[in-house]
């Protein structure tokens, strides 16, 4: 008979044996585990609260600085960390019955006296509080002399009025009765009329129906002079009467063309008018003020005014090419101006 069913058996459950007993040696020799120890953590204890102590009484009279009582008196007092307040009766006395023991910080506050900082101490008897000083009665503002204002503008022809705008600003205020700035708008003749208007010096300025609420431009002065008219107003005081002085910037926007629709140069280059260029005006050195843009018609033509005097910078957009210019204008002058759209040469 062979021995291979036999071994095939006897081999794994040999392995199984010699584990068997090495596990059992290994438990025989290793040391035990310490057992766990867990110990109750100590009692927490907090220190007993103590209540505050109450009970202590303080009453008083608080007197003017004559001796008379003051009623509605503020009373303010500390006990501790607990501040406690009362006001006085008719007869100027005030009494705090629940406080914890003195001395205690307190206020005293009335109407029309300096307010006072002090410390009550403990007393068995009423407390006399007199305040040091009396401010007296407020003082009384005498009501501002007040005048009517009637004025006008006038303008070139030509000029719409209607809703311009006229601003009074008054001198540094000294007081506070001092006058208030004022806006009128015109009428469609240029006029104006405030009926209640406090005597005082003031600047004026005069904006346009597009700039009503703002601070520029001043028609008045002109863009960028820095200096604003004045006038003293009074009740005998008639018309104010503002001269405005207008100019305007016209001009022909025109595109050379070299070659014809075909592509081929022209015997003869000519010039087209620039329909719908985009045309801003603003103040010379500062770009964020300016005037409502324009647009070309179609024979590249376009007018910007009325425009005060000053310096202005004028750019006009056709497509990618943008043109600038800085123009000077005169008070009553009428700038007429031929611009060549030219596309700038490649690498500029």
């Amino acid at each position: 008979m062979r021995p291979w069913p036999f071994l095939k058996l006897a081999i794994p459950l040999g392995t199984l044996a010699a584990l068997g007993l090495a596990y059992g040696i290994q438990q025989l020799v290793a040391e035990p585990d310490p057992p766990i120890n867990i110990k109750r953590p100590p009692p927490t204890t907090f220190p007993r609260l103590e209540p505050p102590v109450h009970g202590h009484t303080l009453e008083g009279r608080i007197t003017s600085p004559t001796g008379e009582a003051v009623e509605r008196a503020l009373v303010w007092v500390r006990s501790g960390d607990e501040p406690s307040f009362t006001y006085t009766d008719s007869a100027g006395l005030f009494r705090f019955g629940d406080l914890g023991p003195g001395p205690w910080p307190g206020k005293v506050l009335a109407l029309g006296f300096e307010p006072l900082a002090l410390t009550f101490e403990e007393s068995a008897a009423p407390q006399t509080i007199a305040f040091a000083t009396a401010y007296g009665p407020a003082p009384k503002l005498a009501p501002p002399e007040r005048a009517p204002l009637a004025g006008r503008i006038v303008a070139p022809e030509g000029f719409d009025a209607l809703h311009c705008e006229v601003v009074l600003e008054p001198e540094a205020p000294t007081s506070i009765d001092s006058a208030l700035p004022r806006r009128v708008e015109c009428d469609a003749q240029g006029a104006f009329r405030i009926d209640d208007l406090i005597v005082a010096r003031y600047g004026l300025r005069v904006l346009p129906a597009w700039a009503r609420g703002g601070t520029w431009p001043d028609l008045l002065a002109g863009v960028g002079a820095g200096a604003t008219r004045e006038f003293s107003h009074s009740s005998a005081a008639g018309e104010l009467v503002l001269q405005l002085e207008f100019g305007s910037i016209e001009g022909t926007l025109l595109e050379p063309i070299a070659n014809g629709p075909d592509g081929l140069p022209l015997p003869a280059p000519r010039r087209e008018p620039v329909e719908g260029a985009l045309v801003e005006l603003a103040l010379a050195g500062d770009p964020g003020r300016i005037w409502i843009p324009e647009a070309s018609d179609a024979a590249g033509r376009f007018r910007l005014g009325p425009l005060p005097k000053g310096t202005y910078a004028l750019k006009l957009h056709a497509g990618g090419i943008t043109l600038a210019r800085e123009v000077s204008l005169g008070a009553n002058e009428h700038l007429k101006l031929d611009l060549l759209l030219v596309a700038p040469a490649a690498g500029h």
